[in-house]
């Protein structure tokens, strides 16, 4: 028999297997026939092909025309008029649902009808993807002291914050020291191999975390919500770590706030922390407060927070009494 004989002679179709336990119609295989053969003569190898035994009954079902159709084992494939390309469906026989009753079922999309017929196709969508805010992942790490290269401390140690290089690599205070040859390798470390960094004058705890979650979020509304006292200790360390911008946005934040007794006390408070470091705008910051406060003298005089300065804070106290009396004498 010539090739192209062969080739007439035959053709080759597409096995599936509906498993109406589990809804699945599975691709098997790819096979080829004699177009002149009945069904009957091609079970065996059906079965086969879908993993059953001989042994198996089976119902057939053609998917050329629209609708699926139950195949007459006994007619020959030419008779069937299937062509090359054509699907088979074969099912158990005596299982439910048949397979030619999902024609108009909600799940017709799912089976191979034609493509001139109705397709209801459902997108598929992609698995969402974890995006955690890097940022504030990194600050967290940062309080948890893990993988962090520089810790930030006063001799005492009673404030301390743990950063990581890179992020205090944005600021020139610290770029200078990175970029010079061998400086870090001058620098004292901790029991945990941190390079220490000392701390400025008078900063506290909270302030300096409030500092490190701005160079790590850069959120300026995070500063802005939280208080006065917190926003002038931010202007002693962005003024320290020589932060410019956020320096001249907190001060000019700052001096347009709304004032009152105790923004005033505060800011006098953290301008006077300094003892040794002074700066032109802590000394303007001092000097705006205490002539809020010497203009309502009245008021302050009869607040308990000035009487306890008396015990807790004499150069707080003295310093508003002998502003008040310059104010006075002129």
């Amino acid at each position: 028999m010539s090739p192209h004989k062969e080739v007439r002679d035959t053709i080759s179709l597409i096995i599936k297997y509906y498993d109406t336990e589990a809804h699945t119609l599975r691709y098997c295989g790819f096979k080829r026939f004699s177009r002149f053969i009945t069904v009957n003569k091609a079970l065996d190898e059906l079965k086969e092909v879908i993993g059953l035994s001989v042994t198996d009954p089976i119902d057939i079902y053609d998917c050329w025309r629209r609708v699926p159709e139950q195949v007459d084992v006994n007619s020959t494939l030419e008779s069937l008029c299937l062509r090359t390309g054509d699907i088979l469906v074969l099912q158990r026989a005596g299982t439910e649902p048949r397979f030619d009753a999902l024609s108009n079922s909600v799940d017709e999309w799912k089976y191979p009808f034609p493509a001139q017929g109705p397709h209801r196709v459902s997108p598929l969508t992609a698995p969402a993807i974890a995006m955690p805010d890097l940022n504030l992942q990194l600050y967290d790490y940062a309080t948890q002291r893990k993988y962090t290269d520089i810790i930030i401390c006063n001799p005492d140690a009673t404030v301390a914050v743990y950063a990581h290089k890179p992020v205090l690599g944005t600021l020139s205070f610290f770029q200078r020291v990175f970029d010079h040859p061998g400086a870090i390798d001058t620098l004292p470390r901790d029991q945990f191999g941190h390079i220490v960094f000392p701390a400025p004058e008078g900063s506290t705890q909270i302030a300096m975390y409030a500092f490190l979650h701005f160079l790590y979020t850069r959120s300026w509304s995070d500063l802005i919500q939280g208080s006065t006292s917190q926003l002038l200790e931010i202007i002693r360390l962005s003024e320290y770590f020589e932060y410019t911008d956020l320096f001249n946005r907190a001060v000019h934040h700052f001096e347009l706030a709304y004032f009152d007794i105790d923004v005033a006390m505060d800011g006098l408070e953290v301008s006077s922390r300094s003892k040794t470091m002074k700066s032109a705008a802590m000394e303007r910051i001092k000097a705006l407060c205490l002539a809020y406060l010497v203009r309502h003298w009245g008021e302050v005089a009869k607040t308990a927070r000035f009487k306890g300065m008396v015990d807790k804070h004499g150069d707080l106290y003295d310093a508003i009494v002998d502003a008040v009396a310059v104010a006075l004498k002129t």
